[in-house]
């Protein structure tokens, strides 16, 4: 992929690169206080045994918080451990952040990406070893990792006769077929019983569901975290269609896989020394979105083209808070409570309204 930094970009990056540098300090004695074990409780510590072949590359020491945030990062150095913690480390963090947020960026790397090069880049930079300058090291990693790719999202609770353009999506079934030549295109190199346990696992996993393919240029990684969040965006615009927007006490599932799990229950009754009854099952009234033709029909009737493109490309701040708005109603079909849907609808109209200048008395109205 062919792929450019502006060039006053490349001097600010150069610029700060170099000042963060010089802020890694010798941090042998809190890496050494990190491996003392808790006072009398030595018993709870877990050990392994690590051999080379089971390390790949260079070890990567870092602290973490009980959020799982990056907190220290060390690099060691001979018989010391230098790197950065508290106030130098936020420092890199944000200017991370800020080579992330720009779109040119943003758009193909993720932000774990950037935040691994910069700060692998930076203990090379203070051991002396071989770096070339930052800014060249994100451009040869774009060059290297970022292509083409067609990604899939599968979605529960959800059918579709044919293909159903939405946005710059498609939503259709899996087709055993194509899941196949995928398999067998990737796993070309590999031994069959390898490709055989893999159609296994996602026949089981796919087979039966819907699934939002997308096409996007990008590394791997970020391909996949922008194919989530656009799926789950268009699901939630896409609820307007079913029944759980009209009808309060029913939840929809109609989501990507695992971002919106069924409730479940498990219960054990016993009557003295006897057992009487084991149950389980699924929590709440449930309802699926059925795009068949006819459907699909209504649907366009009712402004799904209007609706997709607003969704694909806002065009300026009213479409930007209308569809704000709209994602939080269709969100609101995704909870359990009567009460907390309504609340949520509540809130839809109250931010849609609030974009209108003069509309206190239609959000009145409304309410």
């Amino acid at each position: 992929m062919q792929f450019e930094l502006q060039p006053d970009f490349v001097a600010w990056i150069e610029r700060e690169g170099a000042r963060l540098v010089l802020l890694v300090k010798d941090l042998t004695d809190l890496e050494q206080a990190s491996r003392r074990p808790p006072s009398g409780r030595d018993d709870e510590r877990a050990t392994v045994t690590i051999t080379e072949k089971d390390i790949i590359g260079e070890i990567q020491l870092s602290q973490v918080d009980i959020f799982g945030r990056l907190t220290t990062r060390f690099y060691p150095a001979e018989d010391k451990m230098f790197g950065l913690t508290d106030e130098d480390l936020q420092q890199a963090l944000r200017f991370i952040e800020k080579i992330h947020d720009r779109k040119e960026v943003r758009d193909i790397l993720s932000t774990h990406t950037i935040q691994e090069l910069v700060l692998e880049w930076i203990g090379n930079v203070f051991r002396k070893r071989t770096s070339g300058p930052l800014a060249q090291e994100i451009i040869k990693t774009v060059r290297d990792r970022v292509k083409p790719l067609s990604v899939g999202i599968p979605i529960e609770e959800t059918s579709v006769d044919g293909e159903l353009s939405f946005a710059d999506a498609t939503l259709k079934m899996v087709s055993r077929r194509e899941l196949d030549a995928q398999i067998d295109s990737g796993f070309r190199t590999a031994p069959p019983e390898q490709a055989q346990l893999m159609k296994e696992k996602l026949h089981h996993e796919w087979l039966g569901k819907a699934a939002m393919y997308f096409s996007i240029e990008a590394e791997p990684v970020r391909a996949r975290e922008i194919a989530l969040e656009k799926a789950e965006t268009y699901m939630a615009l896409l609820q307007f269609y079913g029944p759980a927007p009209r009808i309060l006490p029913l939840t929809s599932y109609a989501a990507p896989s695992g971002i919106r799990p069924r409730q479940r229950y498990t219960a054990i009754a016993f009557h003295e020394q006897s057992l009487v009854n084991v149950s389980q099952g699924l929590t709440g009234i449930t309802s699926r979105l059925e795009f068949n033709a006819e459907f699909r029909t209504f649907m366009e009737n009712a402004g799904l083209l209007v609706l997709s493109s607003l969704a694909s490309e806002p065009a300026c701040d009213y479409e930007i808070s209308l569809l704000t708005s709209l994602l939080i109603y269709g969100r609101a079909c995704y909870q359990l409570d009567p009460v907390d849907k309504l609340l949520q609808i509540i809130t839809a109209l109250e931010n849609y309204f609030s974009s209108i200048p003069g509309s206190f008395f239609l959000l009145q109205s409304a309410v």
